[in-house]
């Protein structure tokens, strides 16, 4: 029988009818092997006339048109639930037997009964949407069961409840129960969202550009305003918020750092990491002086904690440059940590760490690192092992090579000459120049130098504003999608991740270019302070796509409780097994892990029926709307051979 017709049974003697019973399949039946449906019927007949069949005196038959069916009294490997069944034929004593449907056709006349296949004429329905099937059919349909069918007039004006046709029914054409302006149906106002949801949201519409759904759209149907209606729909379309990128220039005009007025008072820094390990050395620690341009390259042989840090910094700084007033760095484990912090301010230097994921606050020390790469390329073996030999002739040659800022060398800037590098004619040689005269060189040039550093930021800010789009409105309560392009996903790749997460709330600007986001628990790893090239607005609350704010909380034994919408992932952290849980009527950056017994134990299996290979559920737990579920042998559940699949038993209540 097909997977949604009913099931019957008659219990006759001597063929003579004696009772008929039947029903119809639920939804869970329907999607039963064929052996336990037939087994189901079996079940069903015994179970409706067991007063008259248990501990009867005579061996009864039973026939059916499922031939295997007759081995449903021989021993062979079941599942649990056919085990149960098994033993509840066994109270009774019956012999099956293989009977024709043709020549059964008194059970085939009750399958075939007319309440039982009512449905079928919607199966359609659950493929296509009323839009797909074209909402000019469901309108017409609409209008014959309203009385205004194909041979029906056009209703009278006072029965029109579309306030714009109610005024504009002259223009339009009248036929088969639908409004027609030329051969493109008008759709009313309570419709035009269903159809542009068709038409944008649906797969087989794709969530196309303005341009791609308004033709779609003016296919087949027109209402006035139309063009405004779906530009609307499409840009404050949610899902195209998170899944496409910005598009066009990033936000967020350059803003240059402050010029300091003499070598080695404003540093930067950073870490060349990866790296082949040569002469026991892995990392680069690159510092880099913002007035003269001087840099300094310090091997190391593995990321340093910030106590070696520190020490690093007393060698090779320190004691040849003193103290600095500001330290600009990124937002390194190292660099926030407590230690580094409290060193600096022993040293009376302020710490200036760049916005998360923004490396353009520290773009100079990225460009030296380019550099320093570039060079060892050079000069590097096949085996790429020797590049720490290199580090004193790179540095030396950086620091003696002219700057495009300054138009001196480091070396120049700093000491007032350039180093000397290899021998030189004693016909080129310079005289020696007194001390004072040689001071006041240096003293000199360098309001020379703060003026050049001064005229090539601005450059520089000239050119980069030209790809990039003037600061935005943002104010503090505003919600905003963040880029996920420097964040690590849970997903398997990138490719099909969405391009934005959120929307989530302002909640400060922290300066012209920068703002503090109010983000969620699952997030509170990153710094919540971003540039605003990695923050888009958020479409407020419209007709086409309302806001609803989420539900508030469950109160169960003075707890807040909320309900699971789905499991996105498992993990084992600290021996203790968590799940991944998107929060049900809440956003997907809202998602978070909880502990494996706080999880509705059906969403359990669901999630790992279709996620074998994450770990697995170990016990019991609790959780809003679900019963406990143990599972004996978790190892087991996931066997090949699903009919050896363990029984799953509801635990404590």
């Amino acid at each position: 029988m097909p997977v949604t017709q009913p099931r019957g049974q008659c219990y006759s003697r001597r063929m003579t009818r004696a009772f008929c019973a039947s029903r119809k399949f639920n939804t869970t039946e329907s999607h039963w092997p064929i052996w336990e449906k037939e087994a189901a019927a079996v079940k069903f007949a015994l179970e409706a006339w067991r007063h008259l069949l248990e501990g009867a005196p005579h061996k009864f038959v039973v026939y059916t048109d499922h031939r295997n069916l007759e081995a449903l009294q021989t021993p062979r490997k079941m599942t649990p639930k056919q085990l149960r069944w098994a033993k509840f034929f066994a109270r009774f004593d019956f012999e099956l037997k293989y009977l024709p449907g043709k020549e059964n056709f008194l059970v085939d006349a009750l399958s075939r009964l007319p309440q039982y296949h009512a449905d079928k004429q919607h199966t359609m329905g659950t493929i296509f949407s009323n839009t797909q099937l074209g909402m000019g059919v469901v309108m017409r349909s609409r209008a014959n069961k309203e009385g205004t069918g194909p041979e029906a007039t056009p209703p009278p004006e006072k029965d029109i409840r579309d306030p714009w046709l109610r005024e504009h029914y002259q223009e339009l054409d009248y036929k088969d129960g639908v409004w027609l302006k030329g051969s493109r149906t008008y759709v009313p106002e309570d419709q035009r969202k269903l159809v542009l949801h068709d038409h944008h949201d649906n797969k087989t519409a794709g969530h196309f550009g303005f341009v791609k759904t308004l033709h779609l759209v003016r296919r087949k149907y027109w209402w006035p305003l139309m063009r405004k209606d779906v530009k609307a729909y499409v840009h404050q379309c949610p899902v195209c918020a998170t899944v496409k990128g910005g598009g066009g220039k990033p936000s967020g005009l350059l803003r240059p750092l402050e010029t300091p007025a003499a070598p080695w008072e404003h540093i930067s820094m950073d870490f060349i990491v990866d790296l082949p390990p040569s002469n026991g050395k892995t990392v680069i620690w690159v510092v880099v002086d913002l007035f003269s341009k001087q840099a300094h390259f310090i091997p190391c042989r593995s990321m340093p904690n910030a106590e070696q840090l520190a020490q690093m910094f007393i060698e090779h700084c320190y004691k040849h440059h003193g103290a600095p007033s500001k330290v600009i760095s990124d937002r390194g484990s190292v660099f926030v940590s407590r230690f580094w912090k409290a060193f600096l301010r022993q040293l009376g230097a302020k710490q200036a760490l760049s916005t998360a994921y923004h490396p353009l606050t520290d773009g100079q020390t990225e460009r030296v690192n380019q550099v320093l790469e570039q060079y060892l390329r050079c000069y590097t073996n096949y085996q790429q092992d020797n590049w720490s030999k290199f580090l004193a002739y790179a540095q030396v040659a950086y620091n003696n090579s002219v700057h495009s800022s300054t138009g001196h060398s480091p070396f120049e800037i700093v000491y007032g000459r350039n180093l000397r590098t290899l021998p030189t004619p004693e016909v080129i040689q310079s005289d020696p120049v007194p001390f004072a005269e040689w001071m006041a060189r240096i003293k000199d040039a360098w309001p020379v130098i703060t003026q050049a550093l001064e005229e090539a930021k601005a450059a520089y800010k000239h050119q980069a504003d030209k790809h990039r789009r003037p600061d935005w409105d943002l104010k503090p309560g505003q919600q905003v999608y963040l880029s996920t392009k420097y964040l690590k996903g849970r997903q398997p790749t990138k490719k099909l991740a969405a391009k934005y997460i959120g929307p989530f709330m302002v909640k400060r600007l922290v300066n012209e270019v920068s703002a503090e986001l109010e983000l969620p628990q699952s997030y509170r790893m990153i710094h919540p302070v971003f540039h605003f090239s990695l923050l888009k607005p958020a479409t407020e609350s419209s007709q086409w796509h309302p806001v609803k704010p989420p539900p508030p909380p469950i109160m169960i034994g003075g707890n807040q409780h909320y309900e699971v919408a789905e499991i996105l992932d498992s993990r084992v952290r600290k021996n203790t097994l968590q799940y991944f849980v998107r929060w049900k009527h809440f956003p997907l950056s809202e998602s978070e892990w909880v502990r494996d017994a706080d999880i509705n134990a059906p969403t359990l299996k669901s999630f790992h029926a279709q996620n074998p290979h994450k770990p697995p559920h170990k016990g019991g737990g609790r959780f809003l709307g679900g019963r406990d579920v143990r599972i004996p042998n978790p190892c087991h559940l996931w066997s090949a051979d699903k009919e050896q699949m363990p029984a799953i038993k509801a635990g404590r209540p």
